[in-house]
Parts: C-alpha cells; sequence; structure tokens
C-alpha cells in the first residue's frame, strides 16, 4: 500500500474519530436539563479537538512532503548509480584497449 494512500486513509479515521466525538459531545449537551450547562467546557473540548486535528493534519502534510523528497532523491541516486555503472564499464575498456596498446608496444620493441 502506497504511503499517500496510508495517510489518506489515516486522515480519514481521524475525521471519522473526531465527528463521532463531537457527535458524542452534542448529544451528552442535549440531554442534560440545562441545555446551557457545560457549553464552556464542550466549547473548550471542541476547540482543542480542532487544534488537535489541525496538528496532525500538518503532521501528515509535512511527511507527505519529506516522502516525495526522499522518493526524488532516491530516483536520481538510481539514475547516478546507472551512470557510474556505465562509467566502470568504459573506464574498464579503456584499460583493456590501453594494455592491448602497451603489449603491441612491447612487442614491437621486442622484435627490433
Amino acid at each position: 500500500m502506497s504511503e499517500d494512500k496510508k495517510i489518506s486513509i489515516l486522515l480519514f479515521l481521524l475525521d471519522v474519530l473526531i465527528t463521532i466525538q463531537c457527535i458524542c459531545w452534542y448529544l451528552q449537551c442535549c440531554l442534560v436539563l440545562n441545555p446551557g450547562a457545560g457549553a464552556g467546557e464542550v466549547r473548550e473540548q471542541l476547540n482543542q479537538a480542532a487544534g488537535a486535528q489541525h496538528q496532525v493534519t500538518t503532521g501528515v502534510s509535512n511527511a507527505q512532503d519529506t516522502a516525495k523528497e526522499l522518493t526524488g532523491e532516491i530516483n536520481q541516486a538510481g539514475t547516478t548509480v546507472g551512470r557510474l555503472e556505465g562509467e566502470v564499464q568504459s573506464s574498464g575498456e579503456l584499460i583493456a584497449d590501453c594494455k592491448r596498446i602497451l603489449a603491441e608496444v612491447r612487442s614491437r620493441g621486442a622484435k627490433n
């Protein structure tokens, strides 16, 4: 499962939990004989829940950005490795050519 899909599922579940919590607080307020009793406490709890949700959403967004950056760096590293492999092969071929030329020069020098 991709990181983006996991994060989306996490955010969805968090939203569902916060919605359920809000519904519970609302029902609790409606069932109290004095409708105004506890409204301040509920308001504070709702504000805290909204703040917590914002922090989680910000954290998830930052994690997504970091994952995208890391993916880019990993892709760049893969490209670099491929280029280096080609250079190593080319260097091996150049060394083999140099050895061949040196052997030819030595053999000519031995004949003369």
